[in-house]
């Protein structure tokens, strides 16, 4: 569809196309009708980010244009996008980093993802959601309660954050990690994330933090904590 679409656009059709990488939930599996078709073109020649929007065939296309030596320093933005961020992290750098390379002149995107992926961070970005979770921790003392559910929420969410960075994932989506942790987690271990994450709200804040603490005993790994004594 993509390429019927780019021969068909005048303007696209005179890019040099070096290629092109889907991302987002149709590459997760997680799509549905509705969702966005996100892909990556990157271009030989100079030419300025650009971001094209457009419904063809009733599909609704992302195409987001960058030359290939911005796509090249883009890439390796990632592990410090991630350690700047606090929950906002649906970063693009990971999105693409994760993504379906569609074509692919002489290899040049498979080396390029190749190079970007060996030189990722993940031990440090393990602990940085670590003790982004000890600090969320410290809020749950708060008195309202619907404000100690959100800084719950947070506390659970950097956990599972944690988890998908173990797990070398580097789509952070937040809103599709219940899915995610689903497949990386026991039985016991997502309940208990799913009961903290959505059903906090009426529970006090002693159990709160007795749970929280239990969870992350669960999920914590010792290269996160640096223990070396297990």
């Amino acid at each position: 569809m993509i390429a019927e679409y780019i021969e068909q656009n005048k303007k696209l059709k005179k890019l040099d196309i070096i290629g092109m990488i889907q991302h987002g939930s149709t590459v997760m599996g997680v799509s549905n009708d509705l969702s966005d078709l996100d892909i990556f073109v990157v271009v030989d020649g100079y030419h300025a980010k650009e971001l094209v929007v457009d419904i063809f065939q009733h599909q609704k296309i992302h195409l987001q244009i960058i030359n290939v030596h911005e796509f090249e320093k883009f890439v390796n933005t990632f592990v410090q996008q991630v350690l700047d961020a606090k929950h906002d992290l649906n970063l693009m750098s990971g999105r693409v980093i994760s993504g379906k390379v569609l074509q692919d002149r002489d290899d040049t995107l498979k080396r390029i993802l190749a190079t970007a992926k060996n030189k990722l961070d993940f031990n440090t970005l393990e602990k940085k959601f670590y003790y982004q979770f000890l600090n969320d921790l410290t809020d749950t003392k708060v008195a309202d309660k619907y404000v100690r559910a959100m800084v719950v929420g947070n506390a659970v969410d950097s956990l599972g954050t944690m988890v998908l960075v173990e797990n070398r994932i580097t789509t952070l989506n937040q809103k599709w990690l219940p899915l995610l942790l689903k497949d990386l987690l026991t039985d016991d271990e997502f309940q208990e994330y799913i009961s903290l994450r959505f059903s906090s709200i009426n529970i006090g804040e002693n159990e709160i933090n007795t749970r929280l603490k239990r969870l992350a005993v669960w999920l914590a790994r010792k290269k996160v904590r640096g223990d070396t004594n297990e």
